[in-house]
């Protein structure tokens, strides 16, 4: 592959003041694997957390999503407005009537 020859004397003023290397540290590839090398860890106690929070997440959730009985007159309100609606639907009463316009 060749340079182009403008390459040239970036390539020399990089070889001129290339930095030297530091002198290799004898033992240090030992002493980082060593701070490196843990013994394996037993994470025994992740499970029954796990599984603790698992159960409070669903009890939460079923007791969060659970809508709350109907009250007597939430359920009377609510035979009036289908009495209304499904007598309309078989009638065609007037909407002014209904109160929809």
């Amino acid at each position: 592959m060749t340079r182009p020859p403008e390459d040239d004397r970036l390539v020399r003023f990089l070889k001129d003041n290339t930095p030297t290397a530091p002198p290799a540290d004898r033992g240090l590839e030992d002493r980082i694997l060593s701070a490196t090398h843990r013994p394996p860890r037993r994470r025994l106690w992740l499970v029954p957390t796990a599984i603790a929070a698992g159960l409070l997440v669903a009890w939460g959730s079923y007791r969060t999503l659970t809508p709350d009985k109907p009250t007597p007159e939430e359920l009377a309100e609510l035979e009036a407005f289908m009495t209304d609606t499904w007598e309309c639907t078989l009638d065609g009463c007037n909407e002014l009537e209904f109160g929809i316009w």
